[in-house]
């Protein structure tokens, strides 16, 4: 909730949210200011004239008004009527704290696009405040995070057999989630010349939704792989492979073996991620495409077809090795006499 104080000695407007945290001294909550103090915007009067209609300018914070909850002023004198109405965009470009902006933003209805646009712009300057955008995340974060929350449960309170309902969760005010994030701040973001720039804030964006135990989308873990392999990161990214900093999917898997011609670490890391989701028969046709057609066999599954690495084993050396596998092996015995 906004609160609005006229100053009539200064002509001025103090503003203030009382949605947001203040100080406390126990029985009292004191906010403070969001933005510097600023004048109303001159409004003028048409009047009817006997040649041409004349203007009369309108005195700002006259002794004669006389204001009304919501955001009503009545100048008793003029007899005029005025809804007062806060200009978003103009507002925030006041207020020099980006995380007291991002809050007061969150709960402006047609915040969204004020936000994201000031979010473009701190992410664009040369040294972007990194711990300033961690903050900005977090709120954002927290909003998104109900939001799901509030989806899940409304999926997991239905019956088994019940049709999905039609009825849309309520959204929160501004609600920006992770698709908002990838189209409109790291796309814009996604040149040679920003790529250090998007490693450092994609990573910050990641480290919130973790905190807030969600996880990122399939789209802005691919991007961050392809920012890290255009800049030779490969090292940084195992790490983050490793530390699950970047989630494990199949199509990451695959983008990872595309990789493999400007590494060769990058087929290893494939691997590696198919593994911990214990993907099995991926593994194995990884393996036979590169020839190991031997190591491929070892975590076959007892039911394996053995045409497939027979085929395979015709194109090396391995062949007769595979054949002893099969003939050895009781798991494929009955399966190879077939």
């Amino acid at each position: 909730m906004t609160v609005c104080y006229f100053l009539q000695a200064s002509r001025s407007s103090q503003i203030f949210d009382i949605s947001l945290p203040g100080e406390s001294d126990g029985s009292i909550k004191y906010h403070t200011t969001i933005a510097p103090a600023r004048s109303f915007r001159p409004t003028t009067l048409a009047l009817p004239g006997l040649v041409e209609p004349q203007t009369h300018v309108c005195e700002l914070y006259s002794p004669n008004w006389v204001v009304f909850q919501p955001n009503i002023v009545i100048d008793a004198k003029l007899g005029c009527l005025w809804h007062i109405s806060l200009c978003l965009p103009e507002l925030c470009s006041q207020i020099a704290d980006l995380s007291t902006c991002t809050q007061v933003a969150l709960k402006r209805t047609k915040g969204k696009h004020v936000l994201l646009k000031i979010l473009l712009e701190k992410t664009k300057q040369e040294k972007p405040p990194l711990d300033k955008l961690q903050d900005c995340f977090s709120h954002i974060n927290n909003v998104y995070r109900d939001w799901v929350e509030a989806e899940l449960q409304t999926l997991s309170a239905m019956p088994p057999n019940a049709p999905l309902s039609t009825k849309p969760v309520t959204p929160a005010r501004v609600l920006i989630d992770q698709n908002d994030m990838y189209t409109e701040i790291f796309q814009k973001l996604d040149s040679e010349k920003e790529l250090r720039k998007l490693e450092w804030i994609i990573i910050s964006y990641i480290t919130s939704l973790s905190e807030y135990s969600i996880s990122a989308q399939h789209g802005i873990n691919e991007l961050l792989v392809t920012t890290l392999a255009r800049q030779h990161k490969f090292t940084a990214l195992q790490q983050m492979l490793q530390y699950g900093v970047i989630s494990n999917s199949k199509p990451l898997a695959c983008l990872l073996l595309s990789l493999g011609n400007m590494h060769p670490s990058a087929s290893q890391m494939a691997l590696d991620m198919l593994a911990r989701i214990n993907a099995k028969e991926e593994i194995q046709e990884v393996l036979i495409s590169q020839g190991q057609i031997l190591a491929a066999l070892k975590i076959a599954e007892d039911n394996a077809n053995p045409r497939k690495f027979l085929s395979a084993a015709t194109k090396n050396t391995d062949l007769h090795s595979v054949l002893v596998h099969f003939r050895n092996n009781p798991n494929f015995a009955e399966v190879f006499k077939k």
